[in-house]
């Protein structure tokens, strides 16, 4: 992963990817026929819809970080949230009891 601090803002712009939480947003909301193939190709099943809505922060308890829920895709048998993780902050075992 590049380190973006010394990055002027054109230059972070010119840099960001799909990792980049506006990019990811607005690719994804405004783009849900996109959206729900790249999550079918990613997650090797069939989608029969997705929901969106703007990014929201979920707090599950004063001083105890939250959760983000970025989109939410289902199928017959399953659901799934989905939201974009770009570094490994190595508290995956923690984040999921939110889900």
């Amino acid at each position: 992963m590049q380190d973006n601090t010394n990055l002027t803002p054109a230059e972070k712009w010119e840099n960001a990817t799909i990792a980049n939480n506006f990019i990811f947003y607005k690719v994804m909301h405004n783009n849900p026929d996109i959206c729900k193939r790249l999550l079918e190709i990613l997650l090797e099943i069939e989608i029969d819809h997705i929901e969106m809505e703007q990014e929201k922060q979920i707090e599950i308890d004063y001083g105890i970080k939250g959760i983000r829920l970025d989109v939410y895709a289902k199928n017959a048998t399953q659901a799934f949230n989905i939201e974009m993780q770009v570094a490994d902050t190595q508290e995956l075992p923690e984040r999921s009891r939110y889900y």
